[in-house]
């Protein structure tokens, strides 16, 4: 990997930095198919250093996960390199070994009893055919396709994540930001949510931020508290802000554009939509 420098990675700009970060996403997802949520969000964690539940039926697919990750790195790649943690510990090698808790029920138990656990993501099934066979059809559950020429590029450094972090604290906060994030820590008095989860998971919205390109934390960002605070009046409220509120074409293109939270998007949009429909049957039903 010598004709990458992290010097030369370091001189971003923001369009930069989103097209590289979607870059390594693609590889990722190109080698494991159809759990692209999961593979997205565990790659914002690591990057923004703070720690994620992985939770399922089968450990042997969240592990799958985590290999995964591991190929988003140079060091990886690097015959000399070591991921085993009893190998000298480096800053990439302790963050991957220590980033993944896998949890097969009541994750979000594990989290409330653990202050350093910031997401919740459950590991499905893969839903799509095509992707279900080719995962079936592959070699070995552990073999991990070499980058091409674009992708090697784009791999990420543990220098560069260390070098990256006063640069995402720096990152601040819109007033939309500020005003959902408000409204859920008011609700949140009657759940309890430190101030200590409330700075980390602050800080994971702002690396969604920074690796999108921005130099503040939007709306669309907090998508991702879904995932931090496991309560129904979450979903509600994020709903309200990100959906009925904001519903132009500017804004919901904006959304789409969100690498890490589009997902999330996508889901509060349908559950939305299903809610019209629901309102609007019943006032049919009112009609005869």
């Amino acid at each position: 990997m010598s004709d990458n420098n992290s010097g030369e990675k370091k001189k971003l700009t923001g369009k930069e930095m989103r097209s590289r970060i979607e870059t390594v996403l693609a590889f990722l997802n190109q080698n494991l198919r159809g759990k692209e949520e999961a593979i997205n969000l565990s790659l914002l964690s690591a990057i923004a250093t703070e720690k994620i539940v992985l939770f399922g039926q089968t450990t042997d697919d969240k592990k799958l996960i985590q290999s995964c990750i591991k190929s988003a790195f140079e060091e990886f790649y690097t015959s000399d390199y070591c991921f085993d943690p009893i190998s000298p510990i480096t800053f990439i090698g302790d963050l991957l070994y220590n980033l993944f808790r896998m949890e097969n029920s009541d994750p979000y138990k594990a989290a409330e009893n653990n202050e350093t656990l910031v997401l919740n993501v459950e590991v499905k099934p893969i839903a799509d055919d095509d992707d279900f066979f080719h995962f079936v059809n592959s070699p070995d559950f552990n073999t991990i396709p070499n980058p091409n020429k674009e992708q090697k590029a784009a791999l990420l450094t543990g220098e560069e994540i260390e070098n990256w972090q006063p640069v995402i604290d720096r990152v601040g906060l819109s007033e939309e930001a500020k005003k959902v994030i408000s409204e859920i820590r008011r609700k949140c008095f009657e759940y309890y949510v430190s101030d200590s989860r409330w700075k980390r998971i602050v800080h994971l919205l702002k690396t969604c931020a920074f690796l999108n390109g921005r130099s503040k934390v939007d709306l669309i960002d907090c998508l991702l508290i879904d995932y931090a605070i496991p309560n129904r009046f979450v979903e509600e409220i994020l709903k309200r802000y990100a959906v009925d509120s904001k519903l132009d074409s500017k804004q919901h293109a904006q959304y789409k554009a969100n690498i890490f939270t589009r997902q999330k998007y996508y889901e509060i949009l349908k559950a939305s939509i299903d809610d019209k429909k629901l309102e609007m049957e019943h006032k049919e039903g009112n009609l005869f």
